[in-house]
């Protein structure tokens, strides 16, 4: 199940694509949104897929099954755990500023939720009137609904000048250097299995893995 979502969903090529269309003028706003609600879905789906194996590998011993059943169900459950941990692990790395966002907006989402769980126990208490409680009940319900069409991020698509920046092989180039390198570079995406270069082929390119 999951090796289907990661690659059908937050392959690099389809990440790289977003990222390449968010810096267009004009349009590249729409491509950002487009891409932080993307990662937002993988991100979500993933820690969910995470509790759901949790919770799972927790029952297998209570369920009447033969054993190597068990077993195997275990293994492709243990499986996919892993895969979305790696998965997590990578986006944690390399959108800090989305992990947070998306971090945040789960914690004011509880605090609504305890919220309105609170606001309706003191209304079966008798403690609020209907009217008062049915209110209240309004108001947290339009906070949740705008905090679910947020989408308000400092993250920015990064470019290839902060992308070198980070390495110090190109930290002794003057600006005229790297405005020249920036120029005249590409960007690749390499399937899986697909070769970088060839063993006594002559060199014709240095590559930066990202």
């Amino acid at each position: 199940m999951f090796p289907f979502l990661f690659n059908y969903y937050s392959s690099d090529r389809s990440l790289a694509l977003l990222t390449k269309l968010s810096k267009i003028p004009l349009i590249g706003r729409f491509f950002k949104k487009l891409f932080v609600n993307h990662f937002i879905f993988i991100y979500d789906s993933s820690t969910s897929l995470i509790g759901i194996i949790d919770e799972t590998k927790h029952y297998l011993d209570e369920v009447n099954i033969p054993e190597h059943i068990v077993q195997k169900v275990y293994a492709e459950l243990e499986f996919d755990r892993k895969e979305a941990q790696s998965y997590l692990n990578k986006m944690e790395d390399q959108f800090i500023e989305i992990i947070r966002f998306i971090t945040t907006k789960r914690h004011a989402l509880k605090i609504l939720n305890q919220q309105r769980t609170l606001l309706a126990e003191r209304h079966q208490r008798g403690e609020l009137e209907s009217t008062e409680y049915d209110q209240l009940v309004q108001i947290l319900d339009k906070r949740v609904q705008n905090l679910h069409q947020l989408v308000k991020i400092s993250w920015e698509p990064p470019t290839f000048s902060n992308i070198i920046s980070s390495f110090p092989l190109f930290n002794l180039l003057t600006s005229e250097q790297t405005n020249k390198l920036i120029k005249t570079s590409t960007q690749q995406v390499f399937n899986v299995g697909e070769p970088l270069f060839t063993e006594g082929k002559k060199v014709e390119a240095i590559y930066l893995l990202l």
